[in-house]
């Protein structure tokens, strides 16, 4: 065959070159040159049978300087190619300055009909019938890309088994329902672009932006989803709630997610019936009574920029909430708040709370064994407010966000800290929980200071006082064992420490300012003082001992013959009426 036009002729050359080098280590399939014979007007001779063995063809025509007609036989004789050919990928783009280029699109009808791939990029489709792919049945991937296609009926017709993008063409917003309903109808997968783009991910992921709700609501019927999930992002103006919180009302099977705040600029009169995800940092963000009052708030989730997905798990249904808030609601009205110009009104405040709680919350062990671990449900209940304020039991976690919470809602900032075990640091005890530690940093009367409420519960529980890890400056705290500890950068700022006299004075009212009738009995104070620290600190590594030796699968009985030190603990503890002997597993209700 011989192929007049030298634009055509070029494609062709180009496409046998790129056949030989896409099998040139296929020597049975090497085409011969000397039977592709270009000529002086730019013509090209070329065997049939070469044409045939062609598989792939691609072409850009540059229209800058041709006339339509130029154009017009430029397809014409591609027609005549096109019909000696057998592809499996065809790719044709005119190129232009101003805009897409319309062609007579027969030459679609010389394609072979088990072609697997077809391109059109920049071809002006705009007037384009849906029955002109209809006839490729093994159609893999059809790529008609910045075409003028306004309507996506063009692909209403293609087997839903092909792939399509219709990406760079602006689908007009009265058809996006029909482009909607395409893609998901589709098994392969439609990509559009801009809107739709946006759209289809929404379908996708039954998830939008109340902002992009806003957006498309008047474009797109969303009430065919199963579900969808509203996120509020955008704070409303005040005149446009009740339009929005009918449209909400009226989708079907809708979640809307918002920050606390912000729901209740949407919803300030609680109009809203559309099912509702309270989002908020702490418990006192969200009151019982204002929960009565939203019936539509189903669920709540806590993000409080730490203790997030990792421990919070799910988020809490709205009865589970309301019942945890209840019990943190219990806890402050017994707190006794002092006077506002206190000095030390803060920490008053905490060592109730903090007293309190290490009184009502025993550790659970099991949560960290191979069984417990097996729970899942478990697993995010002992992290959370749930287990350790209604049943009384969680992990460390628990603890820290429990105190969080419980503090928020007495007006007294502090973060939940998580850190792992610097296990390249060689740390001493081996443990189970993979989690690793978690604690508390408080500001009280505008100091920061750590405290660690699970190692110190042991000792609340039978009231030693002063506490080893309570309101600690991060030289006295010793978590040095933990990969992201306390010399964090992050974390800087605690550097005092609250004395055991004022421990003393908080949790115990035992004032160090009580006047002395003689030296002797100020020196008898002093050592009493120094005898329960030395019984506190003994209990803690005691609990400590106990924990580490019922990890390592060793019973009660044995603690005894294996650890003189135990022995030695309990007597410097003085426990009333117990002996190393008698010492109960589940009584070491503390994480080392």
């Amino acid at each position: 065959m011989i192929i007049k036009n030298p634009i055509l002729a070029d494609a062709v050359e180009t496409c046998i070159f790129d056949y030989n080098n896409r099998h040139f280590d296929e020597p049975e399939y090497d085409i011969d040159f000397s039977r592709v014979i270009k000529n002086d007007d730019e013509s090209l001779d070329v065997a049939d049978d070469i044409l045939n063995s062609i598989d792939n063809f691609r072409m850009s025509i540059n229209t800058r300087y041709l006339s339509q007609e130029e154009i017009g036989d430029v397809v014409e004789e591609l027609k005549t190619v096109l019909k000696a050919m057998h592809l499996q990928f065809f790719h044709i783009q005119p190129l232009s300055k101003t805009g897409t280029v319309p062609l007579d699109l027969s030459f679609l009808n010389s394609l072979n009909t088990d072609i697997e791939s077809i391109s059109l990029t920049n071809v002006d489709l705009s007037n384009a019938s849906n029955e002109i792919f209809d006839r490729f049945d093994s159609l893999k991937q059809l790529m008609l890309e910045k075409c003028d296609i306004t309507d996506p009926e063009i692909i209403s017709k293609v087997s839903k088994d092909t792939r399509i993008s219709l990406a760079r063409n602006n689908i007009a917003p009265e058809n996006f329902n029909k482009a909607v309903k395409l893609a998901e109808e589709s098994r392969a997968g439609i990509a559009y672009s801009g809107d739709l783009t946006a759209i289809g991910i929404v379908f996708k992921n039954k998830y939008i932006k109340l902002s992009d709700y806003l957006k498309y609501k008047d474009k797109v019927d969303f009430s065919g989803l199963p579900t969808l999930k509203v996120d509020v992002d955008i704070d409303i103006e005040p005149d446009k709630t009740e339009e929005i919180i009918e449209s909400l009302n009226n989708l079907q099977n809708v979640v809307v997610e918002s920050e606390i705040g912000k729901l209740r600029k949407l919803d300030p009169d609680g109009k809203l019936t559309a099912s509702t995800r309270a989002v908020i940092k702490n418990a006192s963000e969200l009151s019982v009574d204002e929960i009565e009052k939203r019936s539509n708030i189903t669920s709540v989730r806590m993000q409080d920029g730490d203790n997030t997905f990792l421990q919070q798990g799910e988020p809490y249904n709205i009865e589970d909430y309301k019942k945890a808030r209840q019990e943190i609601d219990k806890i402050i009205d017994e707190v006794e708040f002092p006077n506002e110009n206190d000095p030390d009104r803060e920490k008053k405040i905490f060592a109730q709370i903090y007293k309190a709680l290490g009184k009502k919350i025993r550790y659970n062990h099991h949560a960290i064994s191979e069984e417990g671990k097996k729970d899942e449900a478990l697993q995010i209940s002992c992290r959370n407010l749930t287990d350790g304020l209604l049943k009384n039991t969680c992990v460390c976690a628990g603890y820290a966000d429990i105190l969080r919470n419980c503090l928020a809602c007495a007006g007294i900032y502090s973060e939940y800290i998580g850190a792992n075990l610097d296990l390249e640091g060689g740390v001493t005890v081996n443990l189970d929980d993979p989690q690793g530690h978690a604690w508390n940093k408080v500001k009280l009367d505008g100091e920061y200071y750590w405290t660690d409420l699970t190692w110190d519960a042991d000792n609340i529980l039978v009231g030693r006082y002063p506490l080893n890890y309570c309101l600690k400056s991060s030289k006295d705290f010793g978590h040095s064992n933990y990969k992201v500890g306390i010399n964090n950068e992050k974390w800087a700022g605690c550097d005092k420490t609250v004395s055991d006299e004022k421990i003393l004075e908080l949790f115990e009212g035992i004032s160090p300012e009580i006047s002395h009738a003689d030296d002797e009995s100020k020196e008898a104070e002093d050592t009493t003082l120094t005898k329960r620290k030395s019984e506190a600190v003994s209990i803690s590594m005691l609990s400590s001992l106990v924990l580490t030796t019922a990890q390592k699968g060793l019973t009660a009985g044995k603690l005894q013959v294996m650890s003189k030190e135990a022995e030695s603990l309990c007597m410097v503890a003085s426990l009333p009426g117990k002996t190393s002997t008698d010492i109960k597993l589940e009584e070491s209700d503390k994480e080392v």
